[in-house]
């Protein structure tokens, strides 16, 4: 079995042209090669994973998500963690929301895989039961980012710009796990991210989504 082979290349190509066949036998092999310590086998069932929307692997996607960097050695842990979390969001359960919540909670508007794993949740919680669908709204509720103060111009600094996008990313997910993400009575979004804009849009959201959930 050369997905088996002590040589990290031969397991890489053998890989590579397994992921061509039509129906590739890599399910059962995913525990050993995400855990073996490569990042580029790493991506590589990853993205098969993603692709293919290979079920049942929620517990070994949250061991890569919350051990990425720890008890899995990487050399770029946080991609490895947004890969993960991209995979959740298409085949993760309920079993995941408890390791997405707190890098949803954290805000790091400057980090991508925030928004990734916003938009895993959002989706694991519109595939989920009630119970799942609360559990993922009560996270995404203590989801926003931290308000940033706008340029000497009154326009949003970069770094408001990024906020504004993850604000815009955790309301998203909001309707589409209550059901308004048809666009009825939408919110006119708004243009910065200052202490009075995340006040008011927090607010807003807050009570439509309150009012489509009737808690």
């Amino acid at each position: 079995d050369l997905l088996a082979s002590p040589d990290v290349l031969v397991r890489h190509r053998a890989l590579v042209a397994l992921r061509k066949l039509p129906d590739p036998p890599l399910a059962e092999h995913a525990a050993a090669l995400l855990v073996e310590g490569n990042d580029p086998i790493r991506f590589e069932v990853l993205d098969w994973i993603q692709e293919n929307e290979v079920a049942d692997l929620t517990p070994l996607l949250v061991r890569v998500l919350t051990e990425a960097g720890k008890g899995l050695p990487s050399g770029n842990p946080n991609v490895l963690r947004g890969r993960a979390a991209r995979c959740l969001a298409v085949c993760g359960d309920a079993r995941a929301i408890d390791a997405l919540a707190p890098i949803a909670r954290a805000a790091d508007a400057r980090n991508a895989t925030t928004r990734t794993v916003v938009e895993a949740l959002g989706a694991i919680g519109t595939r989920g039961d009630a119970a799942a669908k609360r559990h993922v709204v009560d996270t995404l509720l203590a989801s926003w980012p931290a308000a940033v103060a706008p340029a000497a111009n009154g326009r949003p600094t970069v770094l408001g710009r990024y906020a504004l996008r993850l604000a815009e990313a955790v309301t998203a997910a909001l309707e589409r796990v209550v059901g308004l993400e048809d666009g009825k009575e939408a919110l006119a979004p708004p243009q910065g991210w200052s202490e009075e804009e995340r006040t008011a849009w927090v607010a807003a959201v807050t009570e439509r989504v309150r009012a489509a959930t009737g808690r």
